[in-house]
Protein backbone atom coordinates (compact mmCIF):
# COMPACT_ATOMS: atom_id res chain seq x y z
CA UNK A 1 0.00 0.00 0.00
CA UNK A 2 1.39 3.08 -0.98
CA UNK A 3 2.75 5.03 1.84
CA UNK A 4 0.60 8.25 0.75
CA UNK A 5 -2.60 6.72 1.42
CA UNK A 6 -4.80 8.33 4.45
CA UNK A 7 -4.79 5.68 7.46
CA UNK A 8 -8.04 6.15 8.88
CA UNK A 9 -9.43 4.29 11.89
CA UNK A 10 -12.84 4.46 13.49
CA UNK A 11 -11.17 5.08 17.38
CA UNK A 12 -7.19 6.15 17.66
CA UNK A 13 -4.94 3.26 17.79
CA UNK A 14 -3.46 3.04 21.23
CA UNK A 15 -0.11 2.38 20.98
CA UNK A 16 2.90 0.74 23.58
CA UNK A 17 5.88 1.95 22.49
CA UNK A 18 8.78 0.37 24.14
CA UNK A 19 12.49 1.82 24.14
CA UNK A 20 14.98 3.26 25.83
CA UNK A 21 16.53 6.61 24.25
CA UNK A 22 14.16 9.64 23.58
CA UNK A 23 15.37 12.97 23.23
CA UNK A 24 17.20 15.07 24.99
CA UNK A 25 18.30 11.26 26.58
CA UNK A 26 20.21 9.70 23.93
CA UNK A 27 23.33 8.37 22.79
CA UNK A 28 22.93 7.68 19.06
CA UNK A 29 20.22 8.02 16.64
CA UNK A 30 18.10 5.68 17.99
CA UNK A 31 16.47 8.61 20.53
CA UNK A 32 15.75 10.80 16.98
CA UNK A 33 14.72 8.30 15.35
CA UNK A 34 11.75 7.28 18.01
CA UNK A 35 10.72 10.96 18.50
CA UNK A 36 10.55 11.62 14.82
CA UNK A 37 8.47 8.79 14.22
CA UNK A 38 6.06 8.85 17.52
CA UNK A 39 5.38 12.52 16.52
CA UNK A 40 4.26 11.75 12.92
CA UNK A 41 2.48 8.83 13.94
CA UNK A 42 0.66 11.02 17.09
CA UNK A 43 -0.12 13.64 14.16
CA UNK A 44 -1.74 11.27 12.13
CA UNK A 45 -4.30 10.41 15.47
CA UNK A 46 -2.39 7.30 16.62
CA UNK A 47 -2.57 7.70 21.04
CA UNK A 48 1.62 6.91 21.79
CA UNK A 49 2.67 5.63 25.24
CA UNK A 50 5.97 5.61 25.62
CA UNK A 51 7.56 3.51 28.05
CA UNK A 52 11.22 4.92 28.72
CA UNK A 53 13.76 3.14 30.98
CA UNK A 54 15.00 6.39 32.34
CA UNK A 55 14.52 9.88 31.71
CA UNK A 56 15.03 13.58 32.84
CA UNK A 57 13.08 14.22 35.80
CA UNK A 58 11.08 17.07 34.37
CA UNK A 59 10.51 17.86 30.38
CA UNK A 60 8.11 20.64 28.55
CA UNK A 61 7.71 19.66 25.07
CA UNK A 62 5.14 20.15 22.48
CA UNK A 63 2.67 17.17 22.24
CA UNK A 64 3.93 15.17 24.85
CA UNK A 65 3.35 13.92 28.49
CA UNK A 66 5.28 12.85 31.03
CA UNK A 67 4.65 10.61 34.14
CA UNK A 68 6.43 8.38 36.02
CA UNK A 69 5.78 4.87 35.83
CA UNK A 70 5.73 4.06 39.28
CA UNK A 71 2.73 6.41 39.97
CA UNK A 72 0.71 5.21 37.05
CA UNK A 73 0.79 1.95 38.60
CA UNK A 74 -0.08 3.00 41.97
CA UNK A 75 -3.02 5.15 40.27
CA UNK A 76 -3.92 2.39 38.56
CA UNK A 77 -4.13 0.56 42.13
CA UNK A 78 -0.83 -0.95 42.25
CA UNK A 79 0.07 -1.81 46.07
CA UNK A 80 1.55 1.41 47.58
CA UNK A 81 3.90 -1.32 49.74
CA UNK A 82 5.54 -2.15 46.38
CA UNK A 83 6.33 1.55 46.11
CA UNK A 84 9.96 0.79 47.72
CA UNK A 85 10.70 -0.68 43.92
CA UNK A 86 11.22 2.64 43.08
CA UNK A 87 13.77 5.09 44.53
CA UNK A 88 13.74 7.77 42.23
CA UNK A 89 11.28 10.57 43.00
CA UNK A 90 9.58 11.67 38.96
CA UNK A 91 7.51 14.51 38.45
CA UNK A 92 4.28 14.48 35.69
CA UNK A 93 4.69 17.59 33.05
CA UNK A 94 1.79 17.48 30.56
CA UNK A 95 1.68 19.04 27.00
CA UNK A 96 -0.88 18.52 24.36
CA UNK A 97 -0.77 15.45 21.99
CA UNK A 98 -0.99 12.27 21.50
CA UNK A 99 2.19 10.66 22.82
CA UNK A 100 2.46 9.22 27.06
CA UNK A 101 6.05 8.94 27.34
CA UNK A 102 6.49 6.95 31.12
CA UNK A 103 9.31 6.73 32.77
CA UNK A 104 10.41 3.32 34.55
CA UNK A 105 13.31 2.14 37.17
CA UNK A 106 15.78 0.71 34.47
CA UNK A 107 18.89 1.74 32.98
CA UNK A 108 19.70 -0.19 29.91
CA UNK A 109 23.54 0.54 28.12
CA UNK A 110 23.40 -1.36 24.18
CA UNK A 111 26.87 0.37 23.34
CA UNK A 112 28.53 -1.31 26.28
CA UNK A 113 30.33 -4.64 26.48
CA UNK A 114 28.27 -7.81 26.29
CA UNK A 115 26.24 -8.49 29.22
CA UNK A 116 26.95 -10.90 31.48
CA UNK A 117 25.67 -12.86 34.07
CA UNK A 118 22.76 -15.38 34.20
CA UNK A 119 19.52 -14.66 32.45
CA UNK A 120 16.40 -13.09 34.07
CA UNK A 121 13.39 -15.34 33.94
CA UNK A 122 11.87 -12.95 31.71
CA UNK A 123 14.61 -13.71 28.94
CA UNK A 124 14.38 -17.30 29.90
CA UNK A 125 10.77 -17.38 29.30
CA UNK A 126 11.25 -15.86 25.70
CA UNK A 127 14.13 -18.29 24.85
CA UNK A 128 11.55 -20.90 25.62
CA UNK A 129 13.47 -22.20 28.85
CA UNK A 130 11.04 -24.54 31.00
CA UNK A 131 10.25 -23.90 35.07
CA UNK A 132 12.16 -26.46 36.48
CA UNK A 133 15.45 -25.34 34.71
CA UNK A 134 14.96 -21.83 35.64
CA UNK A 135 13.87 -22.33 39.38
CA UNK A 136 17.30 -24.32 39.28
CA UNK A 137 19.12 -21.45 37.12
CA UNK A 138 18.19 -18.70 39.44
CA UNK A 139 17.97 -20.27 42.81
CA UNK A 140 14.66 -19.17 43.40
CA UNK A 141 12.18 -20.47 45.96
CA UNK A 142 9.51 -22.32 43.68
CA UNK A 143 6.35 -21.24 45.99
CA UNK A 144 7.21 -17.69 45.13
CA UNK A 145 7.70 -18.38 41.20
CA UNK A 146 5.79 -20.70 40.43
CA UNK A 147 2.11 -18.90 39.93
CA UNK A 148 4.04 -16.14 38.38
CA UNK A 149 5.91 -17.86 35.50
CA UNK A 150 2.78 -20.34 34.62
CA UNK A 151 -0.33 -16.95 35.37
CA UNK A 152 -1.04 -13.10 35.31
CA UNK A 153 -2.16 -13.02 38.98
CA UNK A 154 0.55 -13.35 41.76
CA UNK A 155 3.42 -11.32 42.55
CA UNK A 156 6.32 -11.48 40.24
CA UNK A 157 9.95 -12.28 41.16
CA UNK A 158 11.87 -9.11 40.53
CA UNK A 159 15.77 -9.28 41.12
CA UNK A 160 16.72 -6.52 43.79
CA UNK A 161 17.41 -3.22 42.94
CA UNK A 162 20.54 -1.46 43.89
CA UNK A 163 20.78 1.26 46.22
CA UNK A 164 19.77 4.60 44.77
CA UNK A 165 22.43 5.98 42.70
CA UNK A 166 23.98 9.19 42.38
CA UNK A 167 22.91 10.97 39.30
CA UNK A 168 25.53 10.93 36.74
CA UNK A 169 25.85 13.51 33.85
CA UNK A 170 26.54 11.31 30.90
CA UNK A 171 25.26 8.06 32.10
CA UNK A 172 22.04 7.45 30.44
CA UNK A 173 22.22 3.49 30.75
CA UNK A 174 23.26 1.47 33.62
CA UNK A 175 25.76 -2.15 33.56
CA UNK A 176 24.08 -4.83 34.98
CA UNK A 177 22.27 -5.33 32.01
CA UNK A 178 20.10 -8.59 32.14
CA UNK A 179 18.73 -7.54 35.59
CA UNK A 180 18.07 -3.91 34.00
CA UNK A 181 16.34 -5.98 31.62
CA UNK A 182 13.85 -8.18 34.21
CA UNK A 183 13.67 -4.59 36.30
CA UNK A 184 12.31 -3.04 33.02
CA UNK A 185 9.87 -5.68 31.62
CA UNK A 186 8.60 -6.19 35.61
CA UNK A 187 7.33 -2.66 34.94
CA UNK A 188 5.47 -3.32 31.31
CA UNK A 189 4.33 -6.65 33.19
CA UNK A 190 2.64 -4.43 35.54
CA UNK A 191 0.99 -2.34 32.66
CA UNK A 192 -0.33 -5.06 30.58
CA UNK A 193 -2.56 -5.71 33.60
CA UNK A 194 -4.32 -2.23 34.06
CA UNK A 195 -3.53 -0.19 31.12
CA UNK A 196 -4.56 -2.29 27.48
CA UNK A 197 -3.45 -1.22 24.08
CA UNK A 198 -4.37 -2.24 20.71
CA UNK A 199 -0.23 -2.66 19.42
CA UNK A 200 3.05 -3.12 21.31
CA UNK A 201 5.87 -1.71 19.27
CA UNK A 202 9.18 -2.04 20.55
CA UNK A 203 12.21 -0.87 19.50
CA UNK A 204 15.51 -2.83 19.24
CA UNK A 205 16.62 -5.82 21.23
CA UNK A 206 16.23 -5.08 24.86
CA UNK A 207 12.59 -4.03 24.41
CA UNK A 208 11.77 -7.25 23.06
CA UNK A 209 11.52 -9.50 26.41
CA UNK A 210 9.33 -6.60 27.78
CA UNK A 211 6.78 -6.58 24.88
CA UNK A 212 6.50 -10.06 25.01
CA UNK A 213 5.82 -9.92 28.64
CA UNK A 214 3.11 -7.39 28.04
CA UNK A 215 1.78 -9.44 25.44
CA UNK A 216 1.47 -12.33 28.11
CA UNK A 217 -0.70 -10.44 29.79
CA UNK A 218 -2.80 -9.83 26.71
CA UNK A 219 -2.36 -11.97 24.39
CA UNK A 220 -4.63 -10.46 21.73
CA UNK A 221 -2.39 -7.38 20.90
CA UNK A 222 -0.22 -7.90 18.17
CA UNK A 223 3.83 -6.89 18.88
CA UNK A 224 5.74 -5.50 15.92
CA UNK A 225 9.52 -5.24 16.61
CA UNK A 226 11.16 -2.30 15.29
CA UNK A 227 14.74 -3.05 14.07
CA UNK A 228 17.59 -0.27 14.08
CA UNK A 229 20.52 -2.55 14.86
CA UNK A 230 20.98 -6.62 15.19
CA UNK A 231 23.71 -7.82 17.08
CA UNK A 232 25.90 -8.48 13.71
CA UNK A 233 26.13 -4.60 13.34
CA UNK A 234 27.17 -4.09 16.46
CA UNK A 235 29.83 -7.14 16.99
CA UNK A 236 30.61 -8.77 13.39
CA UNK A 237 30.98 -12.41 13.81
CA UNK A 238 32.64 -12.13 17.56
CA UNK A 239 28.50 -11.62 18.35
CA UNK A 240 26.96 -12.44 22.23
CA UNK A 241 25.03 -15.40 21.49
CA UNK A 242 22.33 -14.64 24.54
CA UNK A 243 21.84 -11.37 22.37
CA UNK A 244 21.44 -13.40 19.20
CA UNK A 245 18.83 -15.35 20.62
CA UNK A 246 17.03 -12.65 22.28
CA UNK A 247 16.75 -11.34 18.86
CA UNK A 248 16.06 -14.66 17.11
CA UNK A 249 13.20 -15.38 19.16
CA UNK A 250 11.76 -11.83 19.48
CA UNK A 251 11.69 -12.11 15.38
CA UNK A 252 10.35 -15.23 15.42
CA UNK A 253 7.38 -14.58 18.01
CA UNK A 254 6.49 -10.77 16.60
CA UNK A 255 3.26 -10.26 14.55
CA UNK A 256 5.43 -8.64 12.27
CA UNK A 257 8.84 -6.71 12.02
CA UNK A 258 9.85 -3.02 10.77
CA UNK A 259 13.59 -2.64 9.28
CA UNK A 260 15.37 0.85 8.81
CA UNK A 261 16.67 -0.57 5.30
CA UNK A 262 17.02 -2.75 2.90
CA UNK A 263 19.97 -3.98 3.69
CA UNK A 264 18.98 -4.33 7.73
CA UNK A 265 16.30 -6.28 6.38
CA UNK A 266 18.22 -8.80 4.30
CA UNK A 267 20.43 -9.17 7.34
CA UNK A 268 17.25 -10.11 9.53
CA UNK A 269 16.37 -12.50 6.42
CA UNK A 270 19.60 -14.43 5.77
CA UNK A 271 21.06 -14.47 9.44
CA UNK A 272 18.04 -14.93 11.46
CA UNK A 273 16.28 -17.27 8.93
CA UNK A 274 13.00 -14.62 8.59
CA UNK A 275 10.86 -14.68 5.84
CA UNK A 276 11.39 -11.71 3.71
CA UNK A 277 7.61 -11.43 3.79
CA UNK A 278 7.33 -10.75 7.58
CA UNK A 279 9.50 -7.47 7.27
CA UNK A 280 8.67 -4.19 6.20
CA UNK A 281 11.02 -1.42 5.42
CA UNK A 282 10.50 1.90 7.42
CA UNK A 283 13.26 4.41 6.58
CA UNK A 284 14.43 7.29 8.78
CA UNK A 285 13.99 10.59 8.13
CA UNK A 286 15.31 13.87 8.84
CA UNK A 287 12.99 16.29 10.95
CA UNK A 288 11.33 18.90 8.83
CA UNK A 289 13.95 22.08 9.75
CA UNK A 290 16.70 19.43 8.91
CA UNK A 291 15.43 19.77 4.86
CA UNK A 292 16.79 23.22 4.60
CA UNK A 293 20.58 24.13 4.34
CA UNK A 294 21.53 25.74 7.20
CA UNK A 295 25.57 26.53 5.53
CA UNK A 296 25.79 26.95 2.05
CA UNK A 297 28.14 24.62 0.49
CA UNK A 298 29.71 27.60 -0.93
CA UNK A 299 31.13 28.68 2.56
CA UNK A 300 34.55 29.43 3.70
CA UNK A 301 35.28 26.22 5.75
CA UNK A 302 38.86 24.35 7.36
CA UNK A 303 40.18 21.58 5.82
CA UNK A 304 38.34 19.30 8.60
CA UNK A 305 37.28 15.74 8.41
CA UNK A 306 34.76 14.47 10.56
CA UNK A 307 33.86 11.01 12.17
CA UNK A 308 30.89 11.62 14.11
CA UNK A 309 29.71 8.38 16.27
CA UNK A 310 30.66 5.86 18.68
CA UNK A 311 33.95 5.07 19.00
CA UNK A 312 33.31 1.33 18.33
CA UNK A 313 34.01 -1.64 15.73
CA UNK A 314 30.63 -1.80 14.16
CA UNK A 315 30.90 2.49 13.44
CA UNK A 316 34.77 1.50 11.82
CA UNK A 317 36.95 4.40 13.33
CA UNK A 318 40.24 2.32 12.75
CA UNK A 319 39.26 2.27 9.08
CA UNK A 320 38.64 6.22 9.36
CA UNK A 321 42.47 6.54 10.44
CA UNK A 322 44.15 4.46 7.81
CA UNK A 323 42.27 6.25 5.27
CA UNK A 324 43.48 9.70 7.59
CA UNK A 325 47.01 8.80 6.98
CA UNK A 326 47.14 8.31 3.43
CA UNK A 327 45.70 11.18 2.99
CA UNK A 328 48.17 13.34 5.22
CA UNK A 329 50.77 12.10 3.62
CA UNK A 330 49.27 12.75 -0.74
CA UNK A 331 47.35 16.15 0.74
CA UNK A 332 48.92 19.19 -0.94
CA UNK A 333 50.49 22.08 0.49
CA UNK A 334 47.47 24.62 -0.68
CA UNK A 335 44.68 22.33 1.30
CA UNK A 336 46.60 23.46 4.54
CA UNK A 337 46.88 21.24 7.65
CA UNK A 338 44.56 18.93 7.00
CA UNK A 339 42.49 17.66 10.41
CA UNK A 340 40.69 14.76 11.47
CA UNK A 341 38.20 15.15 13.91
CA UNK A 342 36.88 12.00 16.38
CA UNK A 343 33.30 13.34 17.50
CA UNK A 344 32.03 10.55 19.98
CA UNK A 345 33.09 8.22 22.40
CA UNK A 346 33.36 4.60 22.95
CA UNK A 347 35.73 1.59 23.53
CA UNK A 348 37.78 1.92 21.12
CA UNK A 349 39.52 5.16 22.27
CA UNK A 350 42.75 4.16 24.07
CA UNK A 351 43.32 1.65 20.70
CA UNK A 352 42.70 4.61 17.89
CA UNK A 353 45.07 7.26 20.23
CA UNK A 354 47.76 4.29 20.23
CA UNK A 355 46.69 3.81 16.21
CA UNK A 356 47.25 7.59 15.66
CA UNK A 357 50.64 7.45 17.38
CA UNK A 358 51.43 4.56 15.15
CA UNK A 359 50.81 5.97 12.04
CA UNK A 360 52.71 8.92 13.27
CA UNK A 361 49.58 11.50 12.75
CA UNK A 362 48.50 12.27 16.15
CA UNK A 363 49.22 16.09 15.59
CA UNK A 364 46.33 15.90 12.95
CA UNK A 365 44.06 13.48 15.05
CA UNK A 366 41.55 15.52 17.42
CA UNK A 367 39.48 13.34 19.89
CA UNK A 368 36.64 15.96 20.83
CA UNK A 369 35.01 13.27 23.12
CA UNK A 370 31.06 13.09 23.30
CA UNK A 371 29.50 16.08 21.30
CA UNK A 372 26.26 17.59 23.27
CA UNK A 373 23.10 17.69 20.28
CA UNK A 374 23.41 21.07 20.16
CA UNK A 375 27.01 21.60 19.14
CA UNK A 376 26.90 19.36 16.19
CA UNK A 377 25.92 21.62 13.39
CA UNK A 378 28.88 23.99 14.23
CA UNK A 379 31.22 21.30 14.77
CA UNK A 380 29.94 20.32 10.65
CA UNK A 381 29.33 23.77 9.58
CA UNK A 382 32.95 24.63 10.16
CA UNK A 383 34.34 21.39 8.53
CA UNK A 384 34.53 19.98 4.69
CA UNK A 385 33.16 16.62 4.56
CA UNK A 386 31.77 13.38 7.07
CA UNK A 387 33.18 10.24 6.32
CA UNK A 388 31.18 7.27 7.84
CA UNK A 389 32.78 4.46 7.39
CA UNK A 390 31.02 1.96 9.64
CA UNK A 391 31.36 -2.16 9.16
CA UNK A 392 27.53 -2.47 9.41
CA UNK A 393 25.09 0.86 9.17
CA UNK A 394 21.56 -0.30 9.62
CA UNK A 395 20.76 3.58 8.34
CA UNK A 396 23.20 6.35 9.74
CA UNK A 397 21.06 9.51 10.65
CA UNK A 398 24.49 11.32 11.09
CA UNK A 399 24.86 11.90 6.89
CA UNK A 400 21.56 13.59 6.83
CA UNK A 401 22.67 16.00 9.25
CA UNK A 402 25.97 16.49 7.63
CA UNK A 403 24.14 17.48 3.99
CA UNK A 404 21.68 19.81 6.36
CA UNK A 405 25.17 21.60 7.40
CA UNK A 406 26.13 22.07 3.53
CA UNK A 407 28.94 19.69 3.24
CA UNK A 408 29.04 16.15 1.30
CA UNK A 409 29.64 12.57 3.26
CA UNK A 410 30.98 9.48 2.12
CA UNK A 411 29.30 6.63 3.19
CA UNK A 412 30.29 2.99 3.29
CA UNK A 413 28.55 0.69 1.26
CA UNK A 414 27.69 -1.42 4.13
CA UNK A 415 24.93 1.08 5.35
CA UNK A 416 20.96 1.23 4.85
CA UNK A 417 21.42 5.26 4.47
CA UNK A 418 23.18 4.67 0.60
CA UNK A 419 19.67 3.62 0.06
CA UNK A 420 18.06 6.93 -0.08
CA UNK A 421 21.53 8.89 -0.59
CA UNK A 422 22.30 6.69 -4.00
CA UNK A 423 24.17 9.73 -5.20
CA UNK A 424 26.55 10.09 -2.67
CA UNK A 425 30.44 8.63 -2.64
CA UNK A 426 30.70 5.47 -1.58
CA UNK A 427 33.22 2.96 -1.07
CA UNK A 428 33.65 -0.02 0.87
CA UNK A 429 34.56 0.42 4.78
CA UNK A 430 38.11 -1.49 4.06
CA UNK A 431 38.99 0.31 0.55
CA UNK A 432 41.37 2.34 2.46
CA UNK A 433 42.62 3.72 -0.55
CA UNK A 434 39.53 4.35 -2.35
CA UNK A 435 38.39 5.91 0.70
CA UNK A 436 41.38 8.74 1.14
CA UNK A 437 41.12 9.42 -2.50
CA UNK A 438 37.35 10.04 -1.80
CA UNK A 439 38.24 12.56 0.62
CA UNK A 440 41.33 14.17 -1.08
CA UNK A 441 38.50 15.04 -3.96
CA UNK A 442 35.72 16.30 -1.88
CA UNK A 443 38.47 18.68 -0.24
CA UNK A 444 40.04 19.61 -3.43
CA UNK A 445 37.07 19.69 -5.70
CA UNK A 446 34.64 22.42 -4.12
CA UNK A 447 32.00 22.11 -6.89
CA UNK A 448 32.06 18.44 -6.51
CA UNK A 449 31.24 19.11 -3.31
CA UNK A 450 28.68 21.55 -4.12
CA UNK A 451 27.04 19.50 -6.80
CA UNK A 452 27.22 16.36 -4.09
CA UNK A 453 25.25 18.61 -1.64
CA UNK A 454 22.95 20.05 -3.61
CA UNK A 455 21.97 16.06 -4.94
CA UNK A 456 22.07 15.07 -1.38
CA UNK A 457 19.55 17.62 -0.43
CA UNK A 458 16.83 16.92 -3.17
CA UNK A 459 16.82 13.50 -1.44
CA UNK A 460 16.39 14.27 1.87
CA UNK A 461 13.57 16.49 1.09
CA UNK A 462 11.87 13.01 -0.37
CA UNK A 463 11.95 11.63 2.56
CA UNK A 464 9.42 12.39 6.17
CA UNK A 465 9.02 11.08 9.32
CA UNK A 466 4.66 11.44 8.03
CA UNK A 467 5.73 8.77 4.85
CA UNK A 468 7.13 6.25 7.58
CA UNK A 469 4.39 6.65 10.41
CA UNK A 470 2.03 6.07 6.92
CA UNK A 471 3.92 2.70 6.41
CA UNK A 472 4.11 1.61 10.24
CA UNK A 473 0.24 2.42 10.74
CA UNK A 474 -0.57 0.55 7.68
CA UNK A 475 0.57 -2.04 8.57
CA UNK A 476 -1.19 -2.29 11.94
CA UNK A 477 -4.00 -2.58 9.75
CA UNK A 478 -3.21 -5.86 8.12
CA UNK A 479 -3.21 -7.29 12.12
CA UNK A 480 -6.25 -5.14 13.82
Amino acid sequence: MSASVSVSFKKPVQVLMLGWEYPPRFAGGLGKACSGLSQAMASLGCQITFVLPTFPKRIVESHLRVVGARELLVESGWPKELQIHSHVQREAVQSPGNIVRIETEAKLFPYGKHPTGELPPSVLRMLGETFERVTKKLGVERQTFQKEWASTEPEPYVPPLPNPRKEEKEEIYGSNMWEEIERYCFAVRQLGKSHEVDVVHAHDWMSFPAALEYKRMNPRAPVFMHVHATEYDRSGENVNTDVFRVEREGFRAATHIFAVSRYTAGIIEKLYGIPREKITVVYNAPDEGAKQMISSPKAQRSPHVVFLGRLTFQKGPDHFLEAAKMVIDAAPKRLGKVQFIFCGTGDMLDKLRSQAFRLGIEDRVHFAGFVEPRHVDQILMKSRVLVMPSVSEPFGLVALEAIHCGIPVILSKQSGVREVLHRALQVDFWDHEKLADQILAALRLKELSRQLVDEGMEQIRALSWEKSAHTVINSYRRYL
